[in-house]
């Protein structure tokens, strides 16, 4: 427990601390080094302080890959610290496994054996990068990505056979020097090898790179799992969605609630939530590049839709895959107050004390639509990934109820991009939108 950085924590003199155990990790982690080749050790040293008047005995010290239940154990070690003790430990890492970019987080009485007044100085995180050793992967294929217009950081999908039968944690694309996992998913047309390519791509410029597969049980994949069933949640580096009754309820960006609903609207079903009359929530893959989700539902007047969800690290689509349409299939309701922009300039405040604003209908043929609160640095635009007709909305009560409509009984994807940084000054949402959208449909060509 630190007391002189970070909230105030008043205690009555030192008796308060003289019979018990207050653990930290204080200052820094270090790691060396810093950048270790795949197979050679790395060195992680935490400083350690009992701040407490007694003796903490077996304390455990773990390492981890990240934060979360699927971060996996790196390194531990059973340590004594005597009352009022500092002194550092050192935990030697096994890097045959990883690579890549990795965060070490490590965490005193991991096992949490003491009760203390303050855990939340009992752990600190540094970066280490772990360079892949390519003689560890048995085999590879070399292929060539083409953007057929200018491409920021698109989704690459290709038939693959070859993957289907690799190790999943070994998938690898090398990109220049820089490499990215990847992931086998189930596609129309039979498995698709995906990947997110880690940089811009001019148009009409072809870039080389390669697929290093293994067929032996040799690598751990670069992120855990991000699929909590218990929770039912899906929780990524920048937001996380929870299902209830198979729809979304809600939304969270960094640490702020964004959308209270994103769900399936219409009189028939509820306008905000859906009269869940039964239904089927199947996880169909989980990491390291995506999370998919499947879900089939039973509502009210004899309405059902099949749907699947796929997150991605910074966006998600939802795809309404059953043809009936009988109202507005993905739609958001928000939790927090913002501003709203459509592709066309119309635009409205999320504020809860409206109507349609002129918002609603007015939009033939959207592209995209824009929210953001500047002040709070999040923004949450969509993209109209397949054709739709226009927007609805209704900021009546439950903020702006929007989202696109189409009659098409054709699958419907609508693309979802969470934004959560310091703006600054300068930001401009409709920008920001415009790249989101061209993200969401960039096409790429892969050639052997």
């Amino acid at each position: 427990m630190d007391l002189t950085d970070g909230p105030a924590c008043v205690l009555a003199g030192p008796a308060a601390l003289a019979s018990r155990v207050e653990l930290a990790v204080t200052g820094n982690l270090t790691v060396a080094p810093a950048a270790v080749r795949q197979g050679e050790p790395l060195l992680v040293t935490a400083n350690l302080r009992n701040y407490g008047g007694k003796s903490a005995e077996r304390v455990k010290v773990t390492a981890k890959a990240g934060t979360g239940p699927a971060a996996g154990v790196l390194a531990s070690e059973w340590m004594t610290l005597k009352a009022f003790e500092s002194r550092p430990v050192t935990l030697r890492v096994d890097t045959s496994r990883r690579d890549g970019p990795l965060t070490v987080v490590v965490t005193v009485d991991s096992d949490a054996r003491f009760s203390e007044i303050s855990e939340s100085d009992n752990r600190q995180t540094a970066e280490a990068t772990i360079v892949p050793d390519w003689s560890r992967w048995d085999s590879h294929v070399d292929l060539r990505v083409t953007a057929e217009g200018p491409a920021d950081s698109p989704l690459v999908r290709l038939p693959c056979p070859e993957a289907v039968g690799s190790d999943p944690a070994s998938l690898r694309v090398l990109v220049g020097d820089v490499s990215v996992p990847a992931q086998v998913l189930p596609g129309p047309d039979g498995p698709e090898l995906v990947f997110v390519w880690p940089d811009p791509l001019p148009a009409g410029e072809t870039r080389p790179c390669r697929l290093y597969m293994d067929s032996g049980n040799r690598h751990e994949p670069r992120s855990g799992p991000r699929w909590d069933a218990t929770r039912a949640n899906y929780l990524g580096p920048l937001y996380q969605v929870t299902f209830s009754q198979g729809a979304i309820i809600p939304v969270t960006v960094g640490d702020l609630p964004i959308l209270s609903y994103l769900q399936t609207s219409s009189g028939d079903t509820g306008w905000v939530t859906e009269q869940d009359e039964g239904h089927d929530l199947r996880v169909i893959a989980d990491g390291p590049v995506c999370t998919v989700i499947e879900v089939r539902k039973t509502l009210p007047k004899g309405h059902s839709y099949h749907k699947r969800y796929e997150f991605f690290d910074d966006f998600f689509t939802v795809t309404t895959l059953s043809p009936e349409r009988f109202g507005t299939m993905s739609r958001a309701y928000y939790v927090a107050k913002g501003r709203i922009e459509d592709d066309k300039g119309n635009a409205a405040v999320i504020d809860g004390q409206g109507e349609a604003e002129g918002f609603a209908g007015v939009n033939p043929g959207p592209k995209w639509y824009a929210t953001w609160d500047q002040a709070a640095n999040w923004a949450l635009n969509a993209v109209a990934v397949t054709p739709h007709n226009h927007l609805t909305y209704w900021d009546g009560g439950h903020m702006a109820g929007v989202g696109f409509e189409t009659g098409d009984p054709a699958p419907a994807t609508v693309a979802y991009f969470p934004h959560h940084e310091p703006f600054g000054p300068d930001f401009d949402p409709r920008a920001q939108a415009e790249a989101d959208y061209r993200r969401a449909h960039a096409k790429v060509t892969v050639k052997r």
